[in-house]
């Protein structure tokens, strides 16, 4: 990651079993600006990673945080100097592509299944909440002030 990698950027990112930060980087959910929620997945992702305080501080306040502090939390593997991040992180991949794979691939599903329950816990009632914040008058609210690059007025409806 480099530069802004702010909310479908650190999804992404958040999608991969390692991530390697530039110094540069700053990352962040901004759902919170527009009236927006991600989805259940997401949060289930974050709190696995890095637990339910530094999930609710990134979602609540809706500011990126530096590379370093990524690290500090476990939200990133590895920081490197912006210059050395594509090399970096190619070593790594190569250092993984050096192993047997049969090993790796039970090692990454062993991972999974030890993470397994944690996604499956029920969640209508959270994507039912999310669905009425998307169609919530400060959800449409927070999409038109972005797009008109204004601060929203929000009306809590």
């Amino acid at each position: 990651m480099q530069g802004a990698t702010l909310t479908d950027g650190l999804v992404l990112a958040l999608l991969c079993d390692l991530r390697v930060a530039a110094e540069n980087a700053g990352l962040g959910m901004t759902p919170a600006r527009i009236g927006r929620v991600p989805e259940y997945y997401v949060f289930r992702k974050f709190i696995a990673l890095i637990g339910p305080a530094h999930t609710a501080e990134i979602m609540y306040t809706a500011a990126p945080i530096a590379a370093k502090r990524a690290y500090e939390i476990g939200l990133v593997d590895r920081v490197v100097a912006d210059e050395r991040l594509a090399t970096e992180a190619e070593a790594m991949a190569e250092r993984i592509a050096a192993n047997a794979p049969l090993s790796l691939r039970a090692m990454k599903a062993s991972i999974r299944r030890c993470l397994s329950d944690t996604y499956n816990a029920a969640h209508d009632d959270i994507d039912e909440m999310r669905k009425a914040v998307l169609g919530s008058r400060d959800g449409k609210e927070g999409v038109r002030a972005f797009l008109e690059k204004r601060k929203p007025v929000w009306s809590g409806e």
